[in-house]
């Protein structure tokens, strides 16, 4: 499971929040995670963006910039050992 916080939420740099978690809502380990956006039907291909494990235990990644309203597609790319990773995706709206 996860759980994304996304401020502010709409066009411009955003910061966003990665809580990572077991199906029961325990923190999920992970070594290394990873949020890419895109929003193909307005020609935005797939950016990658690096998170930051924070003092909360949750991963961040700040300053995103999302530079159009719409229906964003996201993926993040959880590393769990050297060799397997867990994907997690869904879609958010930015207005």
């Amino acid at each position: 499971m996860f759980q994304v916080l996304i401020a502010p939420g709409k066009v411009g740099p955003n910061d966003f929040v990665l809580q990572l978690m077991n199906g029961d809502a325990s923190p999920f380990a992970a070594k290394k995670a990873t949020l890419t956006l895109s929003l193909p039907e307005r020609g935005i291909e797939p950016m990658e963006r690096a998170a930051a494990r924070g003092a909360d235990g949750y991963w961040h990644v700040r300053k995103v910039p999302l530079p159009v309203p719409g229906r964003w597609h996201m993926q993040i790319d959880a590393l769990v050992t050297d060799f397997k990773k867990v994907t997690l995706e869904d879609d958010f709206e930015v207005r």
